[in-house]
């Protein structure tokens, strides 16, 4: 099969137009559902990127972890919400441009942040994190945290409320959303050590997908979208 690309808005399709098969972690308010409407951030990219391009969208939902598999193997085209890290490089492509961007944030129990006012605290609790997530160095590499993994971001604010453990690490925007959202809000608080970074947010190609010979043609519709604002406007939708 001859898979075809349109490279301009609604210029004429090919009989066999290529359908992406996008990763569709939950992540609010990147990408989520909401009954069974697809939404977020991520997804409101995603089809204009579609539309722009001219191919079908189409959404596989799966653990994050199980996603990276999918695209290191194939089974996947297009991944967002991802950070760069020299591992994933080897098996996905980043577009050049970032579409947005979050902070590493450790939330505690109301009343305990006492709990965690330096890095070093972190070595005496125990800590909740979502399963293959790169958060920050030197956290990510450092054995000595016990760390506790979950597949999905908003199974951790449940494992901090049961005490399972004592902190909770995650990203900003999407843990204030999840407390507004779950009406958390007087349960936990932000722990008083909190990481001086911001980590830029890509979309990503498997680099075994048919996608990645237009590489060039998303990255510049990429750069269109942030420079026109389009991008902006998306993510205050769901500010």
């Amino acid at each position: 099969m001859i898979f075809c690309f349109s490279l301009t808005p609604n210029s004429a399709q090919s009989a066999e137009e290529y359908v992406a098969r996008m990763a569709a972690t939950t992540w609010e308010p990147f990408m989520f559902l909401e009954g069974d409407v697809q939404k977020g951030i991520d997804y409101e990219i995603a089809r204009l990127l579609s539309e722009q391009m001219g191919f079908i969208l189409t959404m596989r939902h799966c653990p994050f972890k199980r996603c990276l598999t999918e695209i290191e193997r194939g089974g996947l085209d297009l991944q967002s919400g991802i950070a760069f890290n020299e591992q994933r490089a080897q098996f996905m492509t980043y577009l050049s441009t970032p579409y947005g961007e979050v902070s590493a944030r450790f939330y505690v129990r109301k009343g305990e942040g006492y709990r965690l006012k330096s890095y070093d605290d972190l070595h005496k609790i125990r800590v909740g994190m979502v399963t293959a997530s790169h958060y920050f160095e030197p956290f990510n590499s450092d054995d000595r945290i016990k760390k506790i993994a979950v597949p999905k971001e908003e199974m951790l604010f449940t494992l901090l409320e049961k005490g399972r453990v004592d902190a909770i690490i995650g990203t900003s925007p999407n843990l204030e959303y999840q407390i507004k959202k779950y009406r958390h809000k007087g349960k936990f608080e932000i722990a008083a050590y909190m990481p001086d970074n911001k980590i830029p947010l890509y979309f990503a190609i498997s680099n075994k997908s048919a996608l990645l010979t237009q590489l060039d043609r998303f990255n510049a519709v990429m750069l269109e979208l942030k420079e026109s604002g389009r991008l902006d406007d998306i993510h205050a939708k769901y500010r």
